[in-house]
Parts: structure tokens; C-alpha cells; sequence
């Protein structure tokens, strides 16, 4: 859907984005799309509400936005990106969903101030209870919800069935939930919706990327990206491997010369992707999606007990040259025997991602109050 003839009204509203700040994945997901409501409405006024770094906003969302660092939510405890800390998680739940109706009073009346037209959630629930409570229109945008995983890992513990029940009343205030491909299921959300996959394509750049790392005649480059989380790898442990660069999300160990910053090359993180042989990243939405967008060959760190893991993995081996590896092998010698078996696979046809039109289609048609649940855009 596109409005031909938009209203100064519609060309002014306010839109305030909140985001997890579990991971940047959340984030990089919701950044494409919000970037192209704002190509249509270029006087949308943006709020973005999360504790993700604001440089790594700003290398997402394009143009000004406000920023309010202050959020209720945090996904999961971690120990590190792929590690989940079940009990610590539902401590902090507990404590959370023990004051749950000050928390949600505290962040209506945070609403009320920013006062926005519509709300963007991805995925923080109290925010959805308290843009409901003001009448303000609120749409989910992920691939998981913090219900199901919290379900998953914390069900049997003292008090979840409470918790859980009280997240999916929260969850249920939203008009619609886009799961923008792939997704977990979220059969018990009868208001989702799926959706295209969003990602951002990146430049290829081949040539500057080779020159800044002082590439040979014949050698690679691979990205090394984790999404924001500490990894917890013993990153000195790294192989060297002839023949390959590797440009580091992490901060590479001191003394290796086989090794780049990422900032260093100065230039947006998909356009570095676009550019490389190969990517090592752990599972993930965000990575995995422009990985696929861009066609680039992808070696996983698999996160066996993560809910969300199964339907991202398998849709990435079905839609990209993608391949899963364990720590052991990640630390071995033997990585250039899967770089190597990675790049082997058939090519692909890149991935398009229509899940970007999609939510902007919808978030335009509730700012202009057009959209109806069912209705096709």
C-alpha cells in the first residue's frame, strides 16, 4: 500500500521505536524497515527507546532520531552469546512482574510525555501494555517473543506460569505481530503475521576492503561477527590460516596481524559483509538474514538450547550456502577445511527482502488509521 496524496497530518507524526537491547539483531531488523516508512514520510519525527549503543543506531536508522535510554526490557541472561542463564533470567523476572503494574504505570506515563502516534515494539512487552493503556496503536515486529523463550527455559521454576501469562496479556494489546522470515512460530499468538525477511543490502567494495587490508593476489577475507554479545571465545586460541584475513567484531587479540578491527575499515558493517569471502557468526536473526540478502557463505556457532535457533538454521541452509560448526571446530586448524566445504556449496540466488515494504505498509496505514486486522496491504 502507498498513499498517493499524504496529509501534512500524516507527514508529522511521531513514531517511537523500542527495542530490546538483547543483541543489536534486534535492532538491525527493525532499522530497514523503519528507514523506509521515513523515505515515504520524511517529517516523521523518530524515538527510539532501547540501550543499545547510540553509534550503533546511528549506523542503522537513517536521519535524526530522539533517543531515551531507559527501558524495562532485557530479553535473557546471559553468560555469553550463546549461553542463556535460566535461573538468573527468571530472578530478574520475578523481581520485574513482582512490581509488574508500577513498571508498566512508569512507562505510560513515559509514553504520555514522548506522546507518539504509533509504537514499534520489538519485542518489549511492557510497552505494548502501556501504549494500550493510552490508546496508542502498537505493532510487534520479531522472530521471537520473550513469552515463548522464557517459557522454554523457566517454565518449571517457582511462579512462571504467572509470569508467562502475564507477558501474553501484554503481548495480546498489539494489533499485529510481524514475524518477518524465518521466525519462531509463536502458535499461541493469534494476532502474528508473517512476513518477508528484513535485512539491509549491503555495497560490495571488494576493492577498497582488499586495499585496507593489504590483500594479496589469491587471498580472503572473512567477517567475525557475534551480534553484540561478549562471544566468551578464547580469541588468542584463533587459527591463522594461510591465505585468510579475518575482520573482527570482537576486539582481536593483541599481536595478530591476521587480524582487523571491524571499525577500522570505516564503513557500514553490511557493506564490509557484502564485501567479504565468508561470514562466522553465531546464530542469530540479523547476521543470518543479510548473510542470506547479500549471498554471502556462512559458517554458524549453532545454539543447540535456544527456542528461536531451529527454524533460523534451517532457513538459512535452505535459503544460502550456510554451514554449522561447534566452539572445537570454530578454534581448530581444520576451519579452513570448512571455509573451504562452506564455499563449495551450490551459489544461491540471494535472498529478497520484501518483509522491509511489508511492515512499512502497515506501520503507514495505522498512522493514517486505514489499517484493518485481516486486511491485506
Amino acid at each position: 500500500m502507498v498513499f498517493s496524496n499524504r496529509s501534512s497530518d500524516l507527514l508529522s507524526k511521531r513514531l517511537l521505536v523500542s527495542l530490546t537491547p538483547h543483541g543489536y539483531g534486534h535492532a538491525a531488523m527493525t532499522a530497514p524497515a523503519v528507514n523506509c516508512l521515513r523515505e515515504r514520510l520524511p517529517g516523521l519525527h523518530l524515538i527510539i527507546q532501547t540501550q543499545v549503543p547510540r553509534p550503533f543506531l546511528e549506523s542503522r536508522f537513517e536521519g535524526p532520531f530522539d533517543l531515551v535510554c531507559e527501558t524495562p526490557d532485557f530479553g535473557m541472561e546471559m553468560r555469553s552469546a550463546i549461553g542463556v542463564l535460566p535461573e538468573e533470567s527468571h530472578q530478574r523476572y520475578h523481581r520485574l512482574h513482582d512490581r509488574l503494574e508500577q513498571v508498566i504505570t512508569a512507562e505510560t506515563e513515559r509514553l504520555r510525555a514522548l506522546a507518539p502516534d504509533l509504537v514499534l515494539s520489538n519485542i518489549p512487552y511492557v510497552t505494548m501494555e502501556a501504549a494500550s493503556r493510552l490508546g496508542v496503536p502498537v505493532i510487534g515486529l520479531s522472530s521471537l517473543n520473550w513469552a515463548d523463550i522464557y517459557r522454554s527455559y523457566c517454565a518449571a521454576m517457582p511462579g512462571a506460569s504467572r509470569i508467562h501469562r502475564e507477558m501474553m496479556d501484554c503481548y495480546s494489546r498489539a494489533k499485529v505481530i510481524l514475524r518477518p522470515q524465518p521466525a519462531m512460530p509463536m502458535e499461541d499468538f493469534p494476532h502474528a503475521r508473517a512476513i518477508g525477511p528484513i535485512a539491509r543490502a549491503g555495497r560490495r567494495r571488494r576493492d577498497e576492503v582488499s586495499a585496507r587490508l593489504g590483500l594479496g593476489q589469491g587471498e580472503r577475507a572473512a567477517l567475525v561477527i557475534f551480534g553484540g554479545l561478549n562471544i566468551a571465545l578464547p580469541l588468542e586460541c584463533w587459527p591463522r590460516l594461510p591465505g585468510w584475513r579475518w575482520i573482527m567484531a570482537p576486539p582481536p587479540p593483541p599481536g595478530r596481524d591476521d587480524m582487523v578491527p571491524l571499525e577500522a575499515l570505516e564503513m557500514p558493517t553490511t557493506d564490509v559483509l557484502a564485501s567479504c569471502d565468508a561470514l562466522i557468526t553465531k546464530t542469530g536473526y540479523g547476521t543470518f538474514a543479510e548473510a542470506a540478502v547479500n549471498g554471502v557463505p556462512t559458517l554458524f556457532l549453532k545454539r543447540p538450547d535456544w527456542p528461536e535457533g531451529p527454524p533460523l538454521e534451517d532457513w538459512l541452509i535452505r535459503h544460502a550456502r550456510a554451514l554449522p560448526l561447534d566452539v572445537e571446530q570454530m578454534l581448530a586448524k581444520e576451519l579452513g577445511d570448512h571455509l573451504q566445504s562452506v564455499l563449495a556449496l551450490p551459489p544461491k540466488p540471494p535472498v529478497k527482502a520484501t518483509g522491509i515494504s511489508e511492515a512499512a505498509d502497515i506501520m503507514e496505514s495505522l498512522l493514517a488509521k486505514t489499517w484493518l486486522p485481516g486486511c491485506p496491504t
